[in-house]
């Protein structure tokens, strides 16, 4: 039993049976078994910090990457935002430029089969001349101007932009290739403003040999192409006009002559439809300000 109770060696220390250690007791005073415990037990303590110690480190390098990817995702969502809405730019300007394509296309298409026709003797009968309508050139031609004049300013104050950029930053060879790319859009546009041109004389010259053909051949010295003046309608007294007011005023819908709301009539009002053509929105047969049969000066 005096074994189980000398655990620590107390009985072959120099303390003597039944000495007491506390905090005070001085290192040297200790028994060697416990000295040596004590020194196994500093060591796993230094070996535990040193690993608590890489552990936090690491949690610490981990939190750091996370902090870091979140920022590089952040960044990344605002460029593909970015890049996104370029796309839906670049996709609606490609849309519009296919719409123009397609019209132009069809326009010149059409021209030109008037062309090839004028040429042909046994052809020039059959063709419908009379029904060509000389405005829609007129109208593209301004339109193109217009446009040119536009590009011009647009390129003049990139030009400035660039040249104060260059100013600022001394780099001469970035806006190169932009300044090229918009001196080529710009020859490309007077080039076709040239060939709209070329077809609109072309156009005019058809039309007198028309008007020419039809002197010859059916004697009529009218010319198909003039427009007709409307006829101005006289006014009614003042009493009878203000019994017409009175009876329209009671007046709702649509009816053959057109009213002031939104009905479609023979002859058009504000807003509907109608057989000549409104002024706002709505197409007729011969056009208005957006959209007609022969194209306007800013629709499709």
């Amino acid at each position: 039993g005096n074994n189980n109770n000398d655990k620590w060696g107390m009985n072959n220390s120099g303390l003597g049976k039944g000495a007491f250690i506390d905090r005070m007791t001085a290192w040297k005073d200790l028994p060697p078994e416990l000295k040596k415990q004590m020194a196994q037990l500093d060591m796993k303590i230094q070996k535990q910090t040193r690993e608590k110690n890489d552990i936090a480190d690491h949690l610490k390098s981990r939190k750091e990457r996370k902090e870091s990817l979140k920022a590089e995702m952040a960044s990344l969502k605002r460029e593909v935002s970015v890049i996104g809405t370029a796309i839906e730019q670049t996709s609606s300007v490609v849309e519009t430029l296919d719409k123009d394509v397609s019209r132009e296309t069809r326009f010149m298409s059409r021209a030109n089969d008037i062309y090839e026709t004028s040429k042909n003797p046994a052809l020039r009968e059959f063709s419908a001349f009379d029904r060509l309508d000389g405005r829609y050139f007129d109208l593209k031609l301004v339109e193109y101007r217009q446009r040119m004049k536009s590009l011009s300013n647009e390129i003049m104050e990139l030009e400035r932009f660039i040249s104060s950029s260059l100013q600022t930053q001394g780099d001469a060879s970035s806006p190169t290739a932009l300044k090229d790319v918009l001196h080529r859009q710009y020859e490309a546009l007077v080039n076709v403003t040239i060939k709209v041109q070329t077809t609109t004389d072309l156009m005019k010259e058809l039309r007198k040999r028309y008007k020419k053909f039809r002197v010859r051949v059916f004697d009529d010295s009218r010319d198909p192409f003039k427009e007709e003046k409307k006829k101005k309608i006289p006014k009614p007294p003042p009493a009878i006009l203000a019994e017409q007011q009175a009876n329209a005023g009671q007046q709702q819908g649509s009816n053959l002559f057109g009213n002031s709301s939104g009905g479609g009539d023979l002859f058009g009002n504000s807003s509907g439809g109608n057989l000549f053509g409104g002024t706002n929105t709505s197409g007729g047969l011969f056009g208005n300000n957006s959209n007609n049969a022969f194209g306007g000066g800013g629709g499709g």
